[in-house]
């Protein structure tokens, strides 16, 4: 865990809060008994360090840290879960008389249904971000051929050009799906919440 993850996880602690709260307390003590601001501040700023150090030192810190980080990856998992399995709904829902894009579409939906059904206190961002990029393809592939048949019926010209739209769109399809059986791979293996934030912000 970086340094700077490391103190914004601390101080939405208990531990941390306590820290802020005594240490603006000692600031105001020194202020009310008669300190300058300004050494009111560099108290409260002193005393801030102190126990931020303590913690460190202590390990406290680090167990208060690593509970947040914990907490952060359930709250990710739940949302990612919620958005990954709406999407997957809608997907199977949509109408395709194009058969091999039917298929491909409909092995994404499988895997990507398996995929859930591992989903609890871990998840994989890139799985998760390949069925929602999947829902649009399959949208703006049904936009594109709505108003190619619109255009054919009224022979007009085709102000929304999408070349190879099948053979791409059922290629792209076929690439996440193989991104969604890795993750869920990844998390059958038993990558911990933690592990997978720490791969996040590795990758930023």
């Amino acid at each position: 865990m970086r340094f700077r993850e490391y103190g914004r996880r601390f101080f939405k602690t208990a531990p941390g809060i306590v820290s802020v709260f005594l240490s603006i307390a000692s600031g105001f003590f020194v202020f009310i008994a008669g300190g300058r601001i300004i050494a009111a501040f560099a108290v409260a700023v002193l005393c801030q360090s102190g126990l931020f150090s303590l913690g460190i030192l202590t390990g406290l810190g680090a167990r208060a840290a690593a509970s947040e980080a914990d907490r952060e990856a359930r709250q990710k998992a739940g949302l990612s879960r919620s958005e990954t399995k709406a999407a997957c709904e809608r997907l199977a829902a949509l109408r395709l008389a194009d058969l091999e894009i039917g298929t491909a579409r409909d092995l994404l939906v499988l895997e990507a249904k398996r995929y859930l059904e591992l989903v609890g206190d871990l998840y994989d961002p890139a799985a998760a971000a390949a069925v929602l990029d999947s829902l649009e393809l399959v949208q703006a592939w049904l936009r594109e051929a709505d108003e190619t048949a619109i255009e054919r019926r009224f022979s007009g010209s085709d102000t929304h050009a999408f070349p190879e739209a099948k053979a791409r769109v059922t290629a792209a399809l076929r690439e996440k799906t193989a991104i969604v059986v890795r993750g869920r791979d990844a998390i059958a293996r038993g990558i911990s919440g933690p592990d997978l934030v720490s791969i996040e912000e590795e990758l930023r």
